[in-house]
């Protein structure tokens, strides 16, 4: 609707009155409403949600409640743009009462970034033996990056993170690994050869 209403707010766009009444009624519609389904004789419609919480760079994002939640109590938790339909997970990083090792124990890398992120760093002196085995000063966008290893309860075998940054846009991940070498596990994280040379990434 926002591509339609540009052509024919700012560019003046001159159609057939037919053509115009039909966006003017679509228009009217989503200005109206939320999520829409037409139909042939019928329109199902979803009334706009009361509570729409956003972080700095417009993300669905709140540490309070649903970030998103529609007049009957339905709704979304999301930290910075992330979905987590599991609650007691939002909530454990939202107030934060999240260990370290329960961070890093979250299967989907996104939650994992996004509850690192809010997590008091402090608290990576929990990670049982916690030991930087390889560090990189530049990774040739002016990020650093290095191998972390750690120990997670009962389980015997040490966990090993590439910890990097996106060069586009800054994020910090920790993405598991097998290498020792902080070059090596990048190009293993792509999928590439250990002697792969870089050079733009976006």
């Amino acid at each position: 609707m926002a591509f339609v209403a540009f052509f024919m707010d700012v560019c003046k766009l001159k159609l057939a009155k037919d053509i115009v009444d039909r966006a003017t009624a679509y228009r009217k519609v989503c200005e109206s409403v939320n999520y829409i389904w037409p139909n042939r004789d019928f329109v199902m419609v979803c009334a706009r949600p009361t509570r729409a919480e956003k972080d700095n760079q417009g993300r669905l994002h709140s540490l309070s409640d649903m970030a998103i939640k529609y007049p009957d109590g339905w709704g979304l938790y999301f930290i910075h743009g992330v979905r987590f339909d599991d609650v007691n997970l939002w909530r454990s990083i939202s107030d934060g009462s999240i260990s370290a090792p329960q961070v890093f124990a979250i299967d989907n890398m996104e939650q994992r970034r996004v509850a690192y992120e809010v997590m008091d760093k402090s608290k990576m002196a929990g990670l049982d033996g916690l030991e930087v085995i390889h560090e990189v000063a530049d990774d040739g966008h002016g990020y650093p990056m290095r191998i972390v290893s750690f120990k997670l309860p009962g389980i015997r075998q040490p966990f090993r993170y590439l910890n990097c940054h996106c060069p586009s846009g800054g994020r910090e991940y920790y993405l598991e690994t097998q290498e020792k070498d902080c070059w090596k596990a990048k190009a293993a994280s792509f999928g590439l050869p250990a002697d792969v040379e870089w050079s733009a990434e976006y």
